[in-house]
């Protein structure tokens, strides 16, 4: 970074500017040529620059930005290049970046696509396959490999938990339409069975790599632990000021989907990253926070949505279907 020109100015990071190899200021997103070397600047300037291009109901449009690889808190050079980040915007330009935090909530729809036999065999296409199956089996063939693309860059070195509501749904889900193969992989994946919950993680991932013909990061965190109950109680935390008002909305949205409804609020609560496949219901939430937002300042649930998903395959005579994978 001081190669390529950054001067961190002398201010406490959330006032100062970005300023380049000269020493002039940015005024707000320009970034210098020196700057222009490193390329998470250069892409949000171009970002910041496209928001005000254009309005949406009358303001510019947010920016948000995750970063997977990035601990805030853990590096204060890194957290002051964060806080820079933020202000490129200057006023009229809202910039969020997310850091996954060390501890990942992840929802039914993920664990469902961990123990899918799409995401980890070779599928031939079934007459009872329906279009979206069929489109995801076609997916994995032509290279679009949810373990590749997903789970080895996001879900790896980081702690991995889900509430009981969503380990519930993931488990009555799998055990309704499951094929063997995705039974057995939910089975190591939260480690429920007797067999799976005296083996270490290493195990796990062993037994999890035999039933896959991708190669799994070896230090995704094995098993994903599964949360006690959690009575959430939004009231009390809008009250104490935990939440924002704007979740009683999102609370009322969501009370008839337990396991989505515990994921999200008690990521937010907890200040977790929820990591979800769902990105209707994202989208969703997203709106209903910004129609409901009393403030600039109120954000909602640190959310990390995978772009594309994979289902089970639904019983049926897969036997034949279905190769690569042990156990079947």
């Amino acid at each position: 970074m001081a190669e390529s020109g950054w001067d961190w100015g002398d201010g406490d990071g959330s006032t100062d500017k970005l300023s380049g190899a000269d020493g002039e200021d940015d005024k707000g997103c320009d970034v210098s040529d020196g700057e222009g070397a490193i390329s998470l600047v250069r892409i949000i300037s171009g970002l910041v620059e496209a928001s005000r291009a254009v309005r949406y109901k009358y303001r510019h449009p947010r920016l948000s930005v995750v970063l997977t690889r990035i601990d805030e808190g853990a590096n204060t050079d890194v957290d002051r290049l964060l806080e820079k980040l933020r202000n490129m915007g200057g006023h009229d330009v809202v910039i969020n970046i997310h850091c996954l935090s060390p501890t990942l909530l992840i929802d039914t729809s993920v664990l469902i696509a961990l123990a899918s036999d799409i995401a980890n065999s070779f599928v031939q296409i079934q007459p009872w396959h329906r279009g979206d199956i069929r489109a995801q089996i076609e997916e994995e063939v032509s290279g679009k490999s949810f373990i590749g693309l997903n789970v080895s860059p996001v879900l790896r070195s980081r702690a991995l938990v889900c509430t009981w509501d969503a380990a519930q749904h993931f488990r009555q889900i799998v055990s309704l339409i499951g094929s063997k193969t995705e039974v057995l992989r939910a089975s190591i994946i939260l480690g429920i069975e007797d067999e799976e919950a005296k083996a270490s993680g290493a195990d796990l991932l062993h037994r999890l790599q035999r039933l896959s013909i991708h190669k799994l990061p070896l230090d995704l965190k094995l098993p994903i632990r599964v949360l006690d109950h959690i009575k959430l109680d939004v009231q009390e935390a809008v009250n104490n000021g935990r939440l924002p008002r704007a979740a009683l909305a999102i609370d009322k949205d969501l009370f008839s989907l337990p396991a989505n409804r515990s994921t999200f609020l008690y990521g937010w609560l907890s200040c977790s990253t929820v990591v979800t496949s769902n990105g209707a219901l994202t989208t969703r939430l997203e709106r209903l926070m910004e129609q409901k937002r009393e403030t600039d300042d109120e954000t909602g649930p640190s959310v990390f949505v995978f772009r594309f998903n994979r289902a089970l395959t639904t019983k049926g005579r897969r036997s034949q279907g279905i190769v690569g994978a042990d156990g079947d």
